[in-house]
């Protein structure tokens, strides 16, 4: 991914300290014997924190600190509860766009930054954690791992060399594996869900929280991927040179709404899944919730920054047909427009450059069997779209009076990369020499300087 975009990096000292706090967990929870099957299942534990341990060097999971503080002062309130005897939980961000929680068998919580952009509460968001907890509290991640052990091989080839060398620049084969992290890991059997959603409300209720969240937060969870669009795409990508084709919406074969398995993190079948309105159904009726009074209770509303931090995470995971549904879901508002527009025309010039290629897929999934009706129009046109038409319309978006703004130095190096990549020497001079006039010591020159026409 460019450098240029890199800027909300951990330190080498935060993520050392990190790594070295999953490397002491790895033991927690996990069996002894000497066994051939446990000793597949210390084996599946040691990769999963191998993976964690790149994604952390390569700045996908983070400590939540700085802006995330908030979210980890909720997650320590929930583990004041009596109903939690595990108290050695710890969390994560995972920097990706789809909206997921996750608990790994050892007590490490993560919640994506995709969750955090579609909560609209501090409330919703702890009622989700305390839902991973209780999955903690019941040790159902171990008993996935032990039902995945017993059923299936682990890693390919190609992972297992790179999880040996964990300062490898992470691939995208590796990256897709994440992708599906993301998707797959949190499902367990309807069994499981149902018995942490009743926990994790019970442990929720410890403080004093109102009932009826659990049934919104699992309604917001519901809808995450069907959300209509204030601004959609055939009028972001609709230019009067080059108009926006319908038959990039074009849905592609019915094979590609089913669901991928993935080696590392496997997923359940949709029909061991309870579907979200019968998770709902059963938490109204194990508690009462909808015959309480919904009295009016204050709630504190989600810090809103976390939509532009969610940009960005959909940018560094390339999971690029999420970026454009986002960058369309908020491209209406201005303090998100030069970061928008930073970001989209990056994917869509890499997106040109590996057009046809291998690794296409690992940018824009093949898959889109829980994406809503937006969603999956964008991961059709871009799956429709030829290399040309994805050059065109990142140019023309980018060099748009409304998007481009010469006070950002990448606007004017993205902009020079798509004249260059058009053959058009005549405007990569004009770029380079306007570029020079807004700034005094333009850290992308000496780039420019190398190309030779």
């Amino acid at each position: 991914m460019a450098q240029e975009f890199d800027e909300d990096r951990l330190t080498l000292s935060e993520r050392q300290s990190l790594i070295r706090i999953l490397q002491k967990r790895k033991n927690l929870h996990r069996p002894n014997s000497d066994n051939l099957f446990d000793r597949k299942i210390r084996d599946l534990h040691e990769k999963r924190t191998q993976f964690l341990v790149r994604l952390i060097k390569h700045n996908l999971l983070i400590t939540p600190g700085s802006e995330f503080q908030r979210i980890q002062f909720l997650f320590d309130s929930l583990k004041t509860s009596d109903l939690i005897k595990r108290k050695e939980s710890q969390l994560l961000i995972m920097r990706s766009p789809i909206p997921n929680a996750f608990c790994v068998g050892e007590g490490t919580i993560a919640v994506t930054t995709g969750l955090l952009e579609i909560m609209d509460t501090d409330e919703q968001v702890t009622w989700v954690l305390g839902h991973e907890l209780a999955h903690y509290e019941l040790d159902h991640a171990n008993q996935h791992l032990r039902g995945y052990a017993r059923r299936h091989s682990s890693l390919s080839r190609r992972q297992k060399q790179e999880l040996s060398d964990p300062d490898k620049n992470i691939s995208l084969e590796t990256l897709n594996a994440y992708k599906e992290m993301a998707f797959g890991l949190g499902k367990f059997k309807r069994k499981d869900e149902f018995e942490a959603d009743s926990l994790g409300h019970l442990i929720f209720q410890d403080l004093k929280q109102p009932g009826y969240i659990g049934l919104k937060t699992l309604n917001t969870l519901d809808s995450a991927f069907e959300e209509q669009l204030p601004y959609h795409i055939d009028k972001i990508f609709n230019f009067r040179d080059y108009p926006f084709q319908k038959f990039w919406f074009k849905n592609r074969p019915s094979f590609f709404s089913r669901i991928p398995s993935s080696s590392l993190f496997p997923d359940d079948s949709t029909k061991s899944h309870p579907a979200m309105a019968e998770r709902i159904s059963k938490l109204d009726l194990d508690f009462g919730i909808s015959q309480q009074l919904q009295v009016s209770i204050k709630t504190t509303p989600l810090d809103k920054s976390y939509a532009l931090e969610n940009l960005k995470s959909a940018y560094s995971s390339k999971n690029y047909d999420f970026l454009i549904f986002l960058a369309a879901k908020y491209y209406r508002q201005k303090e998100y427009r030069y970061w928008i527009v930073r970001l989209v025309s990056a994917a869509l010039f890499e997106l040109y450059q590996l057009k046809g290629e291998p690794d296409f897929p690992y940018l824009v999934s093949p898959f889109t069997y829980q994406y809503g009706e937006h969603l999956t129009q964008v991961n059709n046109f871009l799956h429709n779209a030829r290399p040309k038409d994805l050059l065109t319309i990142g140019f023309l978006f980018l060099n748009d009076g409304r998007n481009f703004n010469p006070k950002d130095e990448s606007h004017f190096f993205m902009l020079w990369k798509y004249a260059r990549a058009m053959d058009d020497f005549r405007l990569m001079n004009n770029i380079r020499r306007t570029y020079q006039e807004y700034h005094d010591d333009p850290k992308y020159l000496s780039q420019m300087r190398q190309v030779k026409y």
